[in-house]
């Protein structure tokens, strides 16, 4: 199961540390996680997200992807990750990761 909830403000300290492990051990660079508060605002700003669990005081402290995204997101049909797998193998090693968005 992947990643549900995206800490905010202080609880993004955990999440970047998750990422940057996630990062190591799959020998990726740190382009998500030296940037996760920026691509975390943009989602946000384009109400990509949701308030998940807030503090006593009411401020964000976790957000959660939309449903309607995550239902595309998570749960991918079977035939679009074949496509995906299979475009990633075709050009392993012809990319440089640093021009991928991802």
């Amino acid at each position: 199961m992947g990643q549900e909830t995206l800490g905010y403000r202080w609880k993004a300290e955990g999440e970047i540390q998750n990422i940057k492990q996630w990062e190591e051990v799959n020998d990726l660079d740190d382009q998500l996680s030296r940037n996760y508060s920026k691509a975390l605002n943009k989602l946000i700003i384009r109400n990509f997200l949701e308030v998940y669990d807030t503090t006593s005081y009411g401020n964000p402290r976790e957000y959660i992807l939309v449903k309607v995204i995550s239902n595309h997101l998570l749960d991918l049909p079977v035939d679009m990750v074949s496509v995906l797998d299979e475009m990633m193998e075709k050009y392993k090693g012809f990319v440089n990761s640093d021009t991928l968005p991802f």
